[in-house]
């Protein structure tokens, strides 16, 4: 293949996903489960689901390196300052 030929189907074998951003809302989903796990605790107490989620919710921010004080301040931007006292 010659070098003109190369370089004019070059587009061909560009894969423009490869190079985009693939984390997408995933802190912000990580944030949001483990807060909506927080309110079925304080709403139904300490069923089995909400001691089988809690632990893989703190997994998830730990995973991707969100410490409780970015999820205190997430709560207090929601308002939902009662579940202050139960962030990790």
């Amino acid at each position: 293949m010659s070098k003109w030929i190369r370089e004019h189907f070059k587009h061909l074998f560009y894969n423009p996903k490869r190079t985009q951003k693939r984390s997408g809302r995933r802190f912000q989903k990580a944030y949001e489960f483990y807060i909506d796990t927080l309110k079925k605790k304080a709403k139904w107490w300490d069923t089995k689901w909400v001691q089988q989620t809690l632990p893989k919710a703190q997994a998830r921010l730990n995973k991707y390196g969100i410490t409780p004080a970015m999820v205190a301040k997430k709560i207090e931007a929601k308002g939902l300052t009662d579940l202050l006292s139960k962030v990790m």
